[in-house]
């Protein structure tokens, strides 16, 4: 898999945007992901509207791609304000805390909920916080649901940064792929990205 160029968001015009949905409960690491894939190829700061939006520039094959990443609050609370940003994610990332059962249980539940507003998203498994020596969720249970109900899978760990690169690339290049696939189906032209409406939460999702 070649591996994709990063550029500064604010030199790159007419990318091609990308839309990646991370979900999963709260307390699992998912902002944590994605903060520490700016340490890695970024220095910019997210912007909370109810949900946290992270945005990357990468180059592939010529082009340019907007990836703009919906983290997803894990609180059911949010369920119902949170919905519709799920509506055409090309890549959706569930992710759980392998010392967590009650995370791991939850899986399919975000996947099915996600699947139910963006049924052609493709699914990509995460589980996180591979650092921790406490783990509840062996290898091969990890193996046997991603077999099942997943496309591709990935451990990670967003405080050493173990599996971050590849799991990120792979999701890239999924999310790339649906977009290219819809840009030849339905639209000559690059597919706009909506605005998200601001959202106004009392309080912040700690995810």
């Amino acid at each position: 898999m070649e591996r994709l160029e990063f550029i500064n968001p604010n030199q790159a015009k007419n990318a091609i945007a990308v839309k990646i949905t991370i979900v999963g409960d709260s307390a699992t690491g998912k902002t944590s992901i994605f903060n520490s894939l700016k340490g890695m190829f970024l220095d910019q700061e997210i912007t909370t509207i109810g949900m946290d939006i992270h945005i990357f520039v990468v180059r592939k094959d010529g082009k340019l791609y907007k990836i703009i990443v919906n983290d997803i609050a894990g609180q059911d609370r949010f369920a119902t304000v949170v919905k519709n940003f799920f509506h055409r994610s090309m890549c959706t990332i569930v992710v759980y805390d392998v010392t967590s059962t009650t995370s791991f249980s939850n899986v399919l539940r975000w996947k099915e909920r996600v699947a139910s507003i963006c049924e052609d998203t493709e699914f990509i498994l995460v589980g996180n916080k591979m650092d921790l020596p406490n783990r509840e969720i062996t290898t091969s249970q990890h193996e046997e649901l991603a077999k099942e109900h997943f496309k591709f899978a990935h451990r990670t760990s967003a405080k050493t940064g173990q599996g971050l690169e590849a799991m990120f690339q792979q999701v890239c290049e999924t999310g790339i792929e649906k977009a290219l696939h819809l840009l030849q189906e339905n639209n000559p032209e690059p597919v706009p990205f909506p605005e998200p409406e601001q959202v106004s939460i009392e309080s912040k999702c700690r995810c």
